[in-house]
């Protein structure tokens, strides 16, 4: 998936934490961005709030970024390469 995600110029949105060890410890080349939805257990609602969220922000804020979303938080780490 990353690199599919990478290939086609995407955001990864994921539920999978592995992606994290794949571009940081591993050094895969990363996607565009990484969106990892850390929702235990996922919730449809929950998930749509945060997902109409993160449209309304825009892209921008996403790009060159592993960003970490819970219910209550979100934190952003430069994806290796990011300028």
């Amino acid at each position: 998936m990353i690199g599919f995600a990478r290939d086609q110029q995407r955001i990864l949105l994921s539920f999978d934490r592995d992606h994290g060890d794949l571009i940081f410890g591993r050094a895969f080349a990363p996607p565009r961005a990484v969106v990892y939805l850390r929702l235990y257990p996922p919730n449809t609602e929950t998930l749509e709030q945060i997902l109409a969220g993160l449209m309304a922000l825009g892209e921008k804020i996403l790009d060159g970024q592993f960003t970490v979303i819970s219910e209550d938080n979100m934190r952003q780490r430069a994806l290796p390469g990011a300028s």
